[in-house]
């Protein structure tokens, strides 16, 4: 069989099926890591679970292919694709972590993202059934959202089709925009036409590679750039959303021995001044949206590793040609991240073997009470691999 074939096979409802053509893949291929030592490793992926077109083991693959030593997967509040990224790591042999992004809201009222990552195996499951309350409110969102729209494009006979609502499964909103992308390429017969209802009718300001991506309709990747522009240029006010506490996320991630984390804001010390008053493990940041930020790499680690935090640089793969290279401006910071990327690795796998041991647990840090030397130990208990 065609490697081809196999990898549409990767995209099958059948989980055992999925899992199947990978380690025919696995047999076949080689995944030989491709990076250079000033580059960043910790690229994650969203699945199905969170109505990507992507399923767990697809993630997997894609991830391998591209030459990442680390195989990760952060959902929108779930850890339903934890059991079979488990699987396809032993089949693959690469380092991973599991973990679910959510937002929450803070006592002074402001609403933040918010991670939980290196969950235990044995724990997932628990945390997974406890996170439904969070893709309730996302999803009662995206429900309103599609309402919304929907009122919106009646008037040009544009209808979007509300996704099938599943326990496990949070509708993001990048799903819902790829969904009126889809409407709305249906509707018209040629790229002009798209183009001039977008610039026309939605008061959209294309870009010159943005036209010369929507005038071509044998372009692959259509849908995905219509929607792209879309969701970053369409102006309509989004409906209310409930959401739950930053203290109840937080709590719930220590309890199940995740490492809980905020994203990064434009003000590193008042994020930090959160971080540590809200008891939360770490800070995030996106490394392709450096431009969000006032500081560099460099700076982030160093306070957060000053302040007992543990700093995730991360790019989310979520779109199909996004460029996932990164490289930091010297080796030396690009190995802390590395270490901060496999530590996480080696939190998941420590504390699946007891719970107690994770990075953040009273025993070790009594034992290890140096922060950076901690985040060295996990690191090499990370580079190892899985749990046997």
């Amino acid at each position: 069989m065609q490697d081809e074939q196999l990898v549409e096979k990767l995209k099958s409802k059948s989980r055992f099926k999925r899992l199947n053509a990978l380690k025919t893949l696995a047999k076949n291929e080689e995944y030989a890591e491709d990076y250079g030592m000033d580059a960043n490793i910790n690229v994650v992926c969203r699945t199905t679970f969170s109505c990507f077109d992507t399923t767990p083991a697809l993630a997997a693959y894609r991830l391998a292919k591209n030459g990442m030593p680390i195989i990760g997967v952060v959902d929108y509040a779930s850890l339903s694709a934890a059991k079979e990224i488990y699987k396809a790591e032993k089949i693959l042999k690469k380092p991973y972590y599991t973990g679910a992004e959510t937002e929450c809201i803070g006592s002074d009222g402001v609403v933040r993202k918010m991670l939980s990552v290196g969950v235990p195996h044995k724990n997932a499951k628990p945390f997974d059934l406890e996170l439904y309350f969070y893709r309730k409110f996302r999803n009662e969102f995206a429900s309103s959202l599609i309402d919304g729209l929907n009122s919106r494009f009646k008037k040009y006979d544009i209808h979007l089709a509300a996704p099938k609502n599943s326990f496990y499964k949070a509708t993001s909103t990048e799903d819902i925009f790829i969904r009126l992308a889809e409407s709305i390429r249906n509707k018209f017969e040629d790229g002009k036409a798209v183009i001039d209802f977008v610039s026309d009718e939605l008061k959209i300001e294309l870009s010159d590679e943005e036209y010369k991506r929507l005038i071509d309709l044998s372009n692959v990747f259509y849908i995905a750039d219509l929607a792209k522009v879309l969701f970053t240029k369409y102006k309509m006010k989004f409906p209310v959303r409930k959401y739950k506490k930053v203290s109840e996320f937080v709590a719930s991630s220590d309890y199940y021995g995740g490492i809980s984390a905020v994203m990064l804001s434009d003000n590193l010390l008042d994020t930090i001044k959160f971080a540590i008053d809200n008891h939360i493990k770490g800070i995030f940041f996106y490394l392709d949206k450096l431009e969000n930020y006032n500081f560099a790499p460099e700076e982030i680690y160093d306070a957060c590793v000053g302040s007992g935090l543990l700093p995730i640089g991360l790019i989310v793969a979520d779109y199909p040609k996004k460029n996932l290279e990164f490289k930091f401006d010297s080796e030396e910071t690009s190995q802390k991240y590395k270490d901060v990327a496999l530590s996480i690795v080696g939190n998941e796998i420590a504390s699946s073997i007891n719970l107690g041991d994770g990075m953040f647990s009273d025993r070790t840090i009594e034992n290890t009470p140096i922060f950076t030397e901690r985040i060295r130990l996990f690191s090499r208990i990370g580079s190892k691999g899985s749990v046997k």
